[in-house]
């Protein structure tokens, strides 16, 4: 009985694992193409910037594997290859709640990207007729792209990596190091950010002056409202 409920529980997951790939590789895609070499920073700072271009897309490409084959599963469980080798994917709690974390912080993240329009890059620096943006998301907190970024974090460990997944359902110990790898190459792009967040305040403060300290005043939680 157990296992014709968790084949259902699978195909209700089927379109939410679609709208997840797509959220995931909206988060992670590069918005504008990168800055011009007259505004591109020092050269431990350009490193920073490379890697987390490499980061982000071998984690698009990682989030496309593995929905693809989690939707090829599901697919699976319903025709008449079910049980012959392939893991049983389900929905669970924990799913959801990875999904909505995702799904609401690819909102955060993309109204980031919406709202600074062209002079949003991926690198640290100040771009011809950039100007001091001050409504939504960042009338709320002054890096809201990097809360929606984290917020998927969390979201995709909950999503990819916990009971009902495809890593976590699968055999083999190929699949138990990728889960492993996806659980914790999150780690070195939050290390980047914490450092990166120092050196983003410090540049606007010294390009904007008293209108960007009249904004931190205004605004100022940097990650969490009225927590960070």
């Amino acid at each position: 009985m157990q296992l014709p409920m968790r084949t259902m529980s699978s195909l209700a997951k089927l379109p939410i694992l679609i709208l997840v790939t797509a959220c995931l590789h909206i988060c992670y895609k590069q918005p504008n193409p990168p800055a011009a070499k007259e505004h591109q920073r020092a050269h431990m700072e350009e490193i920073g910037f490379k890697s987390v271009i490499m980061i982000h897309k071998l984690q698009r490409v990682l989030c496309w594997i593995l929905g693809v084959l989690e939707a090829a599963t599901i697919i699976s469980n319903h025709s008449v290859l079910q049980g012959i080798g392939t893991p049983i994917v389900y929905i669970t709690r924990t799913n959801i709640i990875g999904a909505l974390l995702i799904m609401a912080g690819t909102y955060i993240r993309n109204s980031s990207f919406v709202a600074l329009g062209p002079v949003f890059t991926f690198e640290v620096n100040i771009l011809k007729g950039h100007k001091l943006v001050k409504h939504w998301p960042y009338s709320v907190i002054r890096h809201p792209s990097y809360t929606g970024l984290v917020m998927t974090f969390f979201g995709a460990t909950l999503w990819f990596c916990t009971p009902g997944s495809f890593l976590h359902e699968s055999t083999g110990w190929v699949w138990k190091i990728v889960e492993i790898l996806l659980a914790f190459m999150y780690f070195p792009v939050c290390v980047l950010i914490a450092c990166r967040i120092p050196g983003e305040d410090g540049l606007l403060r010294k390009q904007f002056g008293a209108e960007w300290e009249d904004w931190a005043r205004k605004v100022p939680y940097k990650l969490i409202p009225y927590i960070y």
